[in-house]
């Protein structure tokens, strides 16, 4: 048995250790009494804790705790398997002895908290595809714009999008879609049978933004934007509401670090009217006698509108997002 007077061996002394591919054991002062084992022939690297009668993890891919009976006492032992890990689990072993030593917790919780920690630490920050950012950054926009004609509690309660609705807003007598794209043309992906389809008695509009990135001083990230908006919004039940509708679609504050692009508005936005003319896949719109489409339940088609003329009889509610700004 080898005497540390340290209560963790540094990584230099650990590394010469395993490198004599010699069985070894050695002590950690504290209490409990922890052993620290290292066995070439399993292979393993590890720590031996009295048994408090927990049951830690079992076996993980390269990980494992198991009760066994040595020297005339039951132990746990939890150790690596891998001989490449042994340098770098190390130090989770010895997060594992402190929180065994110094926060007295229970074998089984220190397990788990040290790897769920480490998990945490490895965890990749979560984000939203490109599509779904701009998306967001429109809809946000347009939100903004509506709170002037409609009042804060109204533009929020009008915005459908994040509940999965036919269309991104419903006001009180017409309906609002927002398509958003960083395309150098007025190009738009639309999703479904139903997302171009006006629902009776309901006119039906179309909101076209087009995106740019911009520089580190200009432009609004999505955050910013977000932020945008709590703000015009104000504080009561309606930032509430925004604050659950956000949560739908789908945004995290964890995601604001690696959210960092800045956008700017590429050119004025425009508004079209969906009727007749308007180039769009429906069902009604295909010939029965042609084609079925029932058997056809998801649908995802591009439509270009750089070069259709937008509606001049605009509604007055909706003349604010005409004139967006970033």
């Amino acid at each position: 048995m080898i005497d540390s007077a340290d209560r963790h061996l540094d990584a230099s002394t650990f590394e010469r250790y395993v490198s004599m591919d010699v069985p070894l054991e050695f002590a950690v002062e504290g209490s409990p009494r922890v052993y620290v084992f290292i066995d070439p022939a399993v292979p393993a690297v590890g720590i031996r804790i009295p048994d408090d009668g927990t049951s830690p993890i079992g076996k993980l891919e390269h990980l494992v705790a198991r009760k066994v009976f040595h020297e005339g006492s039951q132990w746990i032992e939890v150790f690596i398997t891998e001989r490449e890990l042994f340098l770098d689990g190390y130090p989770l072993l010895c997060a594992i002895i402190d929180r065994l030593q110094l926060r007295h917790m229970r074998a089984d919780a220190a397990v788990a908290e040290t790897l769920r920690v480490l998990g945490r630490l490895l965890q990749r920050l979560e984000s939203l595809g490109i599509e779904e950012e701009i998306g967001l950054f429109g809809e946000l926009l347009v939100l903004r714009a509506l709170i002037g004609p409609l009042g804060a509690a109204a533009a929020v309660d009008a915005w459908c999008g994040p509940d999965a609705e036919e269309h991104d807003f419903a006001l009180d007598d017409l309906d609002l879609e927002v398509k958003t794209t960083h395309s150098e043309r007025r190009a738009h992906w639309i999703s479904s049978w139903t997302q171009l389809t006006e629902r009776p008695e309901r006119p039906l509009w179309l909101a076209s933004l087009q995106l740019t990135r911009s520089g580190p001083t200009a432009g609004r990230t999505l955050s910013e934007s977000i932020e945008d908006a709590r703000n015009a919004v104000g504080p009561g039940a309606p930032l509430d509401t925004l604050e659950q509708k956000l949560g739908c679609a789908g945004w995290r504050s964890a995601m604001a670090p690696v959210m960092r692009t800045r956008w700017l508005l590429r050119t004025r936005p425009t508004i079209y009217r969906i009727d007749t003319g308007f180039p769009r896949l429906t069902r009604s719109a295909v010939d029965p006698g042609v084609a079925d489409v029932r058997p056809i339940t998801d649908l995802r088609y591009r439509i270009d509108l750089t070069d259709l003329p937008p509606a001049i009889d605009v509604p007055a509610r909706l003349e604010p997002a005409l004139e967006l700004e970033i």
